[in-house]
């Protein structure tokens, strides 16, 4: 029941009764029971509570965003009472049923080298089949390359080798004391990875968040023209200034920047399930004991010492716990999946056991991958 007047003249009044058809965390999508907007479906946003003069003083005041609703009847799940769904049938599905149109997407935050964080989510998802030819997938920085590859049919545990050699290179340039251009690397690394046909299976199933530099405003670009333009695309989403080089890359003419200065993890519909390596972040993301929390460019942002601890890895990596920080992504989606109702159980989950190690990129393959590049390094010095 609305315990607000939250928009009048389409009958979300204060006391009127709905039914929840779906539930997310920013948004409630029910249906009018009463009055002369009967089965409308309508959209409930959160908004932003005040404290009553008359509640008892507090040394601060108090301001809290939530929705305009209270808890009238639940119905619950219980095959005792007779109160289930269809066999074989989950509330996702359900739902689906109400708006057929729309299907579920996966949104990549921002997060420079936890990158295999998301590797680690997108191999679960892949696991457990809920990933389609038309799932959609959103991203900003970082969470673009998981994107844009998941977008183009290539397999996670082939990218993580890439993260490892980036995270390689950032690290003997540092050493060397010489200048490293992460642009160019990426840009190669992305040529050779991507398939010439990228651009044609990315449009309209990628979004990538880029920030435009005139004015600072966010833009969502979801469509390619060419292998190379989408690859400017991403050089654009993970551009961060002075870190990345001094020129930012253009894309169709315009200069843009790191896409996770102004929306770090874009969310297409209700339907978005978003992905994020810091604690309260998103959906699926690490679980944490916060000391507080706050809101930074459509993510939530969680402090604790732990959580500190990984953003301090974002620019400066240790190659060594990057199957690490690949494992805790699986173990937070298999979390996530057994967690949340709305995941059918049918697509019969795989064990986290079943994922430790990397697989395809051995230890040993990786110190050759070391040696390789601090030859190439050494071979710079005059």
């Amino acid at each position: 029941m609305l315990i607000r007047n939250v928009e009048p003249q389409s009958g979300l009044l204060n006391g009127t009764r709905l039914v929840v058809t779906q539930l997310k965390r920013r948004t409630i999508k029910a249906r009018i029971l009463t009055g002369t907007h009967k089965n409308t479906e309508a959209l409930i946003p959160r908004i932003i509570f005040q404290q009553n003069e008359q509640d008892p003083e507090l040394p601060f005041k108090l301001v809290r965003r939530q929705f305009p609703v209270v808890l009238a009847f639940a119905l619950t799940i219980n095959k005792s009472q007779g109160q289930s769904f269809e066999k074989n049938q989950s509330k996702k599905e359900i739902m689906a049923k109400l708006d057929p149109t729309k299907k579920l997407s996966f949104s990549f935050s921002g997060c420079g080298f936890l990158g295999p964080y998301h590797l680690g989510v997108a191999s679960c998802l892949l696991k457990n089949k809920l990933i389609s030819p038309d799932t959609k997938f959103l991203g900003a920085s970082a969470g673009s390359l998981v994107a844009a590859c998941l977008a183009c049919d290539i397999p996670p545990d082939e990218i993580i080798g890439d993260f490892i050699y980036l995270a390689v290179h950032v690290i003997l340039e540092k050493l060397d004391k010489s200048s490293l251009n992460i642009n160019r690397l990426l840009y190669d690394r992305l040529k050779l990875k991507l398939p010439n046909d990228a651009h044609i299976r990315a449009n309209g199933r990628l979004y990538i968040s880029v920030t435009r530099i005139s004015d600072l405003k966010n833009v969502i670009i979801n469509q390619f023209k060419s292998k190379k333009e989408l690859i400017k695309a991403l050089q654009c989403s993970c551009f961060i200034p002075l870190w990345s080089g001094l020129l930012p890359p253009e894309f169709d003419g315009i200069s843009y920047i790191d896409g996770g200065l102004t929306n770090n993890s874009p969310i297409l519909d209700e339907n978005t399930i978003t992905v994020s390596p810091f604690s309260g972040g998103g959906d699926i993301c690490p679980p944490g004991d916060d000391l507080f929390k706050f809101n930074f460019k459509n993510i939530t942002i969680s402090i604790s010492p732990l959580s500190i601890n990984r953003k301090l890895k974002v620019l400066f990596p240790n190659p060594f716990e990057l199957d690490e920080i690949k494992q805790q992504g699986i173990d937070d989606a298999l979390r996530y999946l057994k967690r949340d109702t709305e995941i059918d159980r049918r697509f019969g989950f795989m064990e986290a056991t079943q994922f430790i190690g990397l697989g395809i990129f051995p230890f040993s393959l990786f110190q050759t991958v070391f040696s390789m590049i601090q030859t190439s390094v050494h071979s710079k010095r005059p």
